[in-house]
């Protein structure tokens, strides 16, 4: 129960941060398997900056100072994602440092009204996170109990 609570709030809290710092993963790489259609649930992990840049309208300075903010970050997640001598509680307290440090960073560069903007954007795309993730729990829910038994 204690392990599927850690993972959900872990869950949570990639869900509200880190996916966006992991948006220039396919876009910055140069192998060949970085440029194959993408598949599967971030298959839309290189149009992050892209679609970010659209939703807050902003300007060519603002993304090229926000980029390598989002660089660094994915980065340092998966660092501390790889970091075996971590417990998970570890992990998460280190993720929520990073994902609190980024916000804060990506807040100086925000005009007042971007930052308000933002802030919607992560409060909905954290409401859906939670409708999709309650849904699949209902589902490992159900499923056990469709089986037959015998």
């Amino acid at each position: 129960m204690k392990t599927k609570l850690m993972a959900g709030i872990l869950g949570a809290a990639l869900a509200m941060g880190v996916p966006v710092f992991a948006q220039t993963a396919t876009a910055d790489s140069g192998s060949q398997d970085a440029q194959a259609a993408p598949t599967g649930p971030r298959h839309h992990r290189g149009n992050r900056m892209q679609k970010l840049s659209q939703e807050l309208n902003l300007t060519a300075d603002q993304q090229a100072k926000i980029k390598p903010i989002f660089q660094q970050a994915r980065a340092q997640g998966k660092t501390i994602h790889q970091d075996a001598s971590l417990t998970k509680e570890q992990k998460m307290a280190k993720m929520k440092e990073l994902h609190q440090t980024t916000m804060a960073q990506m807040n100086e560069i925000l005009t007042p009204e971007q930052q308000a903007q933002w802030k919607q954007l992560r409060e909905q795309r954290r409401a859906q996170w939670q409708q999709r993730h309650q849904q699949m729990q209902q589902q490992q829910q159900a499923a056990p109990e469709a089986a037959p038994q015998g």
